[in-house]
């Protein structure tokens, strides 16, 4: 999974400082992984990311933000409660999911949310 900075996300996701109405620019779904390497449940659910990285990352981008890093970041967009995952996709505002949430709910949301109006998955 790549990281990702607060630079990164104004220019390659959305930026607030110049638009208070969301935008996504980029072309690619993605899921962003805002997480603390000291939180319990974040390390629960890297590997579980990771694995799903391995399944979707042909149609699916996936970051993580390193809340210690990146503190001015999630205070601005209100990340208050670890891990926090948000689901951009094409069109439509992001999905927000918080806390401990099952390979399987991640499953449905990439599914439902980010590639369910995807024409270039071939379907």
């Amino acid at each position: 999974m790549r990281s990702m900075t607060r630079r990164d996300f104004l220019e390659n996701i959305f930026n607030y400082e110049k638009s208070k109405d969301w935008n996504y620019q980029d072309e690619t779904p993605c899921v962003i992984d805002f997480h603390d390497e000291s939180c319990p449940p974040c390390q629960a659910l890297s590997p579980v990311l990771e694995k799903l990285e391995s399944e979707y990352g042909a149609s699916v981008k996936f970051y993580k933000v390193d809340i210690r890093n990146e503190e001015d970041l999630a205070q601005e967009l209100g990340v208050v409660n670890l891990p926090t995952l948000v689901f951009c996709p094409l069109a439509g505002r992001p999905i927000v999911l918080q806390g401990a949430v099952s390979k399987e709910k991640l499953i449905l949301t990439i599914e439902n949310e980010l590639l369910e109006n995807d024409d270039s998955r071939g379907g």
